[in-house]
């Protein structure tokens, strides 16, 4: 394995960053899902439990132990995750100020070395966010068992038939996660990796992508006309599509949560044509 390789793959900060996740998905889920007022929070000196609180510490327990309720961070997800994605982002940033001068003295093909260092960064960053989910998933899985609760979630029956998300609990969420952990994790790195190339100023690595995440969130959420007609646009679209209900699911139906990265890829393929064809690079 190659230093540059290891940078990539076995990378410390990495690791940190994605732990960071791991750690957030299970507070979020400890204290959005009811787990907290039912376990650390729950009052045994209630009046109106006073006979068998613990009896009703129990009864309030099963009702929480609900894979809709601990899978769904999305407070978490739309807001802090994104943060963490971007964050990877920069070790791009350091890859092609350290070693894109010497790699390009040696390759003919710029362009074709740029898109393999995107790719490759992108690509590790969205295995480690959905390897780190299915981890937090499958905990959940295994402890609470297949219940699906009251919410129907239908989204991919029409690729593989109806009754799908509720006779395979545990694939649906295979699925999902792979829309919200690999697939956005890996177009949001390509994101940042893009603009990497296009900026000299590290911190740009970072603000750029939030304020385009949130700034667009922000617009489109508080506008209602824009709303009506954008919102599968809106970049917190993908993170925050579980339990939709469609009356005909179809396949359209099951990539509709994939609409808001068009945006993102037609500037990945303008900034990267951008970058290799001009000589001078753009300053910020």
């Amino acid at each position: 394995m190659s230093i540059l390789t290891k940078y990539r793959v076995l990378n410390f900060k990495r690791l940190i960053i994605v732990s960071l996740f791991l750690v957030g998905a299970f507070l979020s889920c400890f204290f959005l899902s009811g787990l907290y007022e039912v376990t650390l929070g729950f009052d045994f000196n209630a009046s109106d439990i006073a006979n068998n609180p613990y009896k009703m510490q129990q009864t309030l327990l099963e009702q929480v132990k609900r894979m809709d309720r601990y899978t769904d961070i999305n407070m978490f997800t739309t807001t802090v995750f994104p943060i963490l994605v971007f964050s990877t982002g920069l070790f791009f940033y350091r890859e092609k100020v350290g070693v894109f001068p010497y790699l390009f003295l040696r390759k003919k093909s710029q362009i074709k070395e740029v898109g393999k260092a995107m790719f490759f960064h992108s690509l590790f960053s969205a295995v480690s966010f959905y390897l780190a989910y299915i981890v937090f998933m499958t905990i959940g899985y295994c402890y609470i068992g297949p219940v699906t609760g009251d919410v129907p979630r239908n989204l991919f029956d029409g690729i593989f038939g109806t009754g799908f998300s509720f006779q395979h609990i545990y694939s649906y969420y295979l699925l999902e996660g792979f829309y919200k952990y690999f697939v956005f994790s890996f177009i949001y790195s390509l994101f940042v990796c893009c603009i990497a190339l296009l900026v000299r100023r590290q911190y740009l690595c970072m603000v750029v992508p939030i304020c385009y995440y949130f700034g667009v969130n922000i617009v489109i959420g508080n506008n209602a006309i824009l709303g009506s007609i954008l919102l599968p646009l809106q970049p917190a679209y993908t993170l925050g599509f579980n339990g939709m209900v469609y009356d005909n699911p179809n396949i359209l139906t099951a990539l509709k949560p994939l609409l808001p990265f068009i945006p993102i890829l037609i500037f990945i393929c303008i900034g990267i044509g951008y970058y290799t064809k001009r000589s001078e690079r753009v300053e910020f």
